[in-house]
């Protein structure tokens, strides 16, 4: 019951979830739903932001570092496959419900993340985020204006220096280049 255009929101989608039900699609030789669909996979702009400073961008440090959500799962989604499988064969649903628990707090951590990766994006400084990392991707996406602010706002970061110039220089504002 997707939406004719259904928007895709994900953690690691594009390059798991995707591509697996691409494939289980073309086995039963039914048309993808989600081929054409825009997808935001929170994964990238997370990882952009923290990956030189937190341990690792899995879903559940966002969600400690970011969110201040403790999650104690009594089974990790790594599990989910297995027990859907003991569902089908031996009708046991303890494991499933909680593979159902578990995906459940993933689309509400998902919910939460998207807004708080905003204000990462506008506020890095705020968030102990790169700054410099996020500046390069706002001006990829052609918001230069915002990139500017977000290295101006970090200026004593040698990194966001060397950005800020390459942005002032790629706008031939030579000037603004020497000042940094």
């Amino acid at each position: 019951a997707l939406p004719p255009r259904p928007l895709l929101v994900s953690f690691n989608g594009k390059s798991f979830d995707l591509p697996l039900l691409a494939t289980r699609h073309r086995l039963a030789r039914c048309a993808d739903p989600f081929a054409h669909a825009p997808h935001w996979d929170l994964m990238h702009p997370l990882r952009r932001a923290f990956e030189p400073r937190w341990p690792n961008c899995r879903l559940q440090t966002a969600e400690k570092r970011l969110l201040g959500i403790e999650r104690v799962d009594a089974l990790p989604g790594s599990f989910a496959p297995q027990a859907y499988t003991s569902f089908l064969r031996h009708g046991d649903s303890a494991m499933l419900a909680e593979a159902i628990r578990h995906n459940r707090d993933d689309v509400v951590s998902l919910a939460r993340l998207l807004p708080a990766l905003r204000q990462v994006y506008a506020e890095p400084g705020h968030f102990d985020a790169d700054s410099a990392a996020i500046a390069r991707r706002l001006r990829q996406v052609g918001r230069a204006l915002a990139a500017e602010r977000v290295l101006v706002a970090v200026s004593n970061c040698p990194a966001s220096c060397r950005e800020l110039a390459a942005l002032h220089a790629r706008a031939q504002r030579w000037d603004d280049v020497e000042r940094v």
